[in-house]
């Protein structure tokens, strides 16, 4: 049972599912943020509304607790870790909302006695400026763990969810679950920075659209030499979700690009030409993408 729980991060993801588990008169929560007094001089707020959460920063603040849910960016990750190893003891739940493949794998080296699940968001529609957070359609977290088996661990979290209101699935292939996403992410977002188009843009723009799914279908290539069942179907999924996203959202990355703030492309790109090159898989596009979001960083990091 889940008594207590930590938001590891009040961005664009982790603030719209913090604000709903402030609301759990059951299960005290509270955030964990770098400056919890500028947050409390400038409050985090979704759609308007301030997140009334309690916030925390310094280490002699902290106790551990049942579950712990990491929302920070990937590059923000490491000073995270640290911050809150007060937070995690033996048996303490893990979740990284984080994108990409690999965060799950670095907490578990760090905290090795905690219960890594694995997780990710899907169809989220959130933009962030500063601390005000855009949100025009919440999306679900999907868990699991990594051998598909339901356990205590995944129980407890998904009964806390549902009590708290926070939309999400409890997955038994979330590799599978989580490369999807990683394929989406890759040919999304890094296409929409390159090319600076939201997602009715992206939508009604066939030379991105191209780009996109020559992207993805490397994503799908290089899962496959790993033996994870990606293929086209996945691709169309997307396809469909990417048809009922707003039209003026915008990716996390092109978010980044317009906020000069240091992006995710090694998670992405950098990802799958990596492997590629280890699994003797070409991956053109993603190598494409990859010089091309460098440069456009260069000129402001």
């Amino acid at each position: 049972m889940i008594q207590s729980a930590a938001f590891v991060g009040l961005g664009a993801v982790g603030a719209i599912y913090a604000q709903l588990a402030a609301g759990c008169a059951q299960t005290p929560c509270f955030a964990v943020v770098r400056d919890a007094d500028s947050y409390r001089r400038d409050p985090v707020c979704v759609n308007g509304e301030p997140v009334p959460i309690a916030l925390v920063s310094g280490e002699a603040q902290m106790h551990r607790v049942d579950l712990v849910i990491f929302a920070v960016k990937w590059h923000a990750l490491e000073h995270a870790l640290g911050q809150c190893a007060p937070l995690i003891g033996e048996g303490t739940i893990v979740l990284s909302l984080l994108n990409g493949i690999d965060s799950e794998q670095v907490i578990a080296n760090r905290f090795p006695k905690a219960h890594v699940l694995l997780s990710m968001c899907s169809g989220i529609d959130s933009n962030r400026k500063g601390h005000a957070v855009t949100m025009n359609r919440r999306g679900k977290i999907v868990l699991g763990e990594r051998d598909g088996r339901i356990s205590d661990s995944v129980k407890d979290v998904s009964a806390y969810f549902s009590a708290a209101g926070i939309p999400h699935e409890v997955s038994c292939d979330m590799l599978h679950q989580m490369w999807w996403k990683l394929m989406v992410n890759v040919g999304m977002n890094q296409v929409s920075a390159v090319m600076g188009l939201d997602y009715e843009g992206m939508r009604s723009s066939a030379a991105a659209l191209e780009r996109m799914h020559g992207a993805q279908r490397e994503v799908i290539a290089v899962a496959n030499a790993l033996g994870i069942a990606l293929d086209e179907r996945d691709m169309e999924a997307w396809d469909r979700q990417l048809a009922g996203l707003s039209c003026h959202g915008l990716s996390s990355t092109l978010q980044d690009v317009r906020s000069r703030r240091k992006t995710e492309v090694e998670l992405y790109s950098g990802t799958i030409c990596r492997l590629g090159r280890e699994l003797n898989v070409r991956t053109p596009e993603n190598d494409r993408l990859l010089r091309e979001i460098r440069q456009i960083e260069s000129a402001y990091l």
